[in-house]
């Protein structure tokens, strides 16, 4: 499919389409969904020809392949912020892939061209369905590619008689002809808005998969690129101005630490105390706010970076001399942040958004150690996309790990201990998480067991649906609730 043509484009965004149609109607959605970003990404790969050895070459070609891992939490996890995220992952990949075709090169994106980028990409999808019939060619310098109103308007104009011709001449034939009218009596009782809705589905993911392979195989329309930027370039500023901020910060962070190290060195009580919180108070609120402030932190020091001057080394040096202690502030922050989560868990338990905060909390830890092999060494333009990268290595970490079944046996351990057992959250915890609770149930107590147990069997009981909507952890989840209720007496 590398010598792609216009009619091969359409017909497998057509193929696409039927398929979207076909797979995502799965309920409840599961791997259909997967099935057809494969077929999406596949489309792409050999259109694009990534599998040479220079496509594979392309920081995009990788992306594009760690989207579609992030798009088969469909396939084998059911908690619902794995499968949003997963989703997001592969749009986000389908994205930056497509900005990088429009050469625009990945390992030097930067926020504004970036941003310019995308409205282009998004664009050229929406309106290269229209334009994918003209020739690849570039077109005479200072003419763009026109959109063939003519070709369009006359396929609308046919259509509309067609319908007109339809339903004038079946309505007389139908009153001249009652056998014909029985015939067509069966088409008139269908449900005209499943077939709708059918079509509708076809023709938007149709045009979205031909927008995109279109642009992926001739560029962006001559209409949607623009050779001034989007945007205006961003001003550099004085020293001071962005100097005294961080000096600011520094001295605000500097007395947070202060006071972090009287409380985790000595001083407890009286610390605590003062707040007029418990330890377990105290560990249970700010941590949200501590691992924000560290990310916001380390957003100000790129955006200094990014109006600082670049003309003179003066500028560069104090740059640095203020980033390197903002940098060990935002380390202890981090370090409190997680010395908190783990008195939170041993006084509350674990919960899933907790977990979600820490893997975000290592995200920023990774990114900051990337910031200082960049940014402070001068390399800024490298500094995006490997903190993208980051965040897709972060989350397919994190769906490995599969969250809900950690929280389960972390709480289910804390019972045993003799801690109290939140077993309506634990009852509430997706698919994931049943062969944890399933395999702990005989550590319970008789009555926690009992009511557990009747909450598992109950949702083994719902309905799974056909191949469409089969998922690895729902899958394991119905054999162990199978296996609970052959061993139930």
């Amino acid at each position: 499919m590398n010598q792609a043509t216009p009619h091969r484009i359409v017909g497998t965004g057509l193929v696409l389409g039927l398929l979207g149609d076909w797979w995502l109607r799965g309920q409840p959605p599961g791997c259909g969904v997967f099935l057809w970003g494969l077929a999406l990404a596949a489309a792409v790969v050999l259109t694009t020809n990534r599998l040479s050895r220079q496509g594979l070459r392309l920081p995009g070609t990788w992306v594009l392949f760690g989207g579609l891992a992030c798009l088969s939490m469909w396939a084998w996890r059911d908690a619902e912020p794995l499968l949003v995220w997963g989703t997001l992952g592969f749009l986000g990949a389908l994205l930056l892939t497509g900005i990088e075709t429009a050469q625009r090169p990945l390992a030097q994106l930067r926020v504004l061209p970036g941003l310019g980028g995308a409205a282009e990409l998004i664009a050229g999808v929406l309106l290269q369905p229209l334009l994918v019939w003209l020739p690849p060619e570039e077109p005479e310098p200072g003419r763009a590619r026109r959109i063939p109103t003519a070709r369009v308007g006359s396929w609308l104009v046919g259509g509309l008689l067609s319908v007109a011709v339809l339903l004038l001449f079946g309505a007389l034939l139908r009153a001249g002809d009652p056998l014909f009218a029985k015939f067509t009596d069966p088409l008139l009782q269908w449900r005209w808005e499943t077939l709708v809705s059918h079509l509708f589905v076809i023709l938007f993911l149709g045009w979205l998969a031909t927008g995109y392979l279109g642009t992926a195989r001739f560029g962006l329309p001559g209409c949607v690129k623009r050779q001034e930027p989007w945007l205006p370039p961003v001003p550099r500023l004085g020293t001071a101005s962005w100097a005294l901020p961080l000096v600011t910060l520094n001295l605000l962070l500097l007395l947070h630490a202060c006071v972090q190290a009287r409380f985790w060195f000595g001083g407890r009580e009286t610390v605590l105390a003062t707040a007029g919180l418990t330890l377990a108070e105290y560990a249970r609120h700010g941590f949200f706010e501590l691992v924000i402030t560290a990310g916001l932190v380390l957003g100000v020091l790129w955006l200094a970076d990014s109006v600082r001057s670049r003309d003179r080394t003066h500028a560069l040096q104090v740059y640095r001399r203020l980033a390197l202690p903002l940098m060990l502030w935002v380390t202890i922050l981090m370090i409190s942040a997680a010395l908190r989560l783990g008195l939170y868990i041993r006084h509350f338990g674990l919960t899933e958004t907790r977990l979600y905060a820490a893997a975000v909390l290592v995200w920023i830890a990774a990114v900051l150690g990337w910031f200082a092999v960049t940014v402070l060494r001068d390399r800024a333009e490298r500094f995006l996309f490997g903190a993208i990268v980051l965040a897709y290595a972060t989350f397919l970490a994190l769906a490995v790990m599969n969250p809900h079944a950690w929280v389960a046996r972390v709480n289910l351990a804390r019972a045993t201990r003799g801690h109290s057992l939140d077993l309506e959250h634990l009852a509430r915890l997706s698919a994931d998480a049943v062969p944890a609770i399933v395999a702990c149930l005989d550590q319970l107590s008789p009555g926690d067991r009992e009511w557990l147990s009747g909450r598992l069997l109950k949702r083994g009981q719902q309905p799974q649906g056909d191949w469409r909507a089969w998922n690895l952890a729902r899958h394991r989840a119905a054999a162990a609730v199978a296996a609970l209720s052959t061993a139930k007496p």
